[in-house]
């Protein structure tokens, strides 16, 4: 017996490796065109992607120096706008103190939108009544309420909207 090489053994193994071969190049340019059509197919839904990311970016952009902006606006402008609504308010509120009643003391609070005032008062409660109607007529003035503090003293509390 000879011993005869494993290629002449097996001839078919040169034929199927060639086969085999074959089948990847043929497989791999069918996914490379299939590939290519697919990446001509999307590119204007790419280039669509693209544009709206830049767009949202710019939006960002512009929304935050928006935002910094009237953040800015808003804390260079309130101690004004607090000033004046408080003195206004205080104008206000003078006028509206009938003859007989003494002011004892003012508190003013700023909120966001609103300032928050407490004021004692002394008078009779006929002046009181008077005082708090005169009150509820300003459109600015809300959530009025009056305790008495003792010996015709009265703390009347509220709220003003900043205008």
């Amino acid at each position: 017996m000879g011993t005869k090489s494993r290629r002449k053994r097996y001839p078919g193994i040169k034929i199927l490796f060639i086969l085999v071969i074959a089948g990847m190049i043929a497989a791999t340019i069918y996914m490379e065109k299939n590939r290519r059509a697919q990446m001509e197919e999307s590119a204007p839904v790419r280039e669509l992607h693209r544009s709206l990311v830049q767009r949202a970016a710019a939006m960002a952009e512009t929304k935050n120096r928006r935002a910094d902006f009237f953040k800015t606006r808003f804390f260079l402008d309130f101690p004004k706008l607090y000033a004046f609504g408080a003195s206004d308010l205080i104008r206000e509120i003078s006028r509206a103190v009938p003859v007989g009643m003494r002011v004892l003391s003012i508190h003013i609070t700023p909120g966001d939108q609103h300032l928050s005032f407490t004021y004692s008062i002394c008078g009779d409660t006929a002046a009181l009544a008077e005082f708090t109607r005169k009150l509820e007529d300003f459109d600015a003035i809300m959530n009025l309420s009056s305790a008495p503090q003792g010996n015709n003293t009265y703390k009347i509390t509220g709220e003003a909207e900043l205008l």
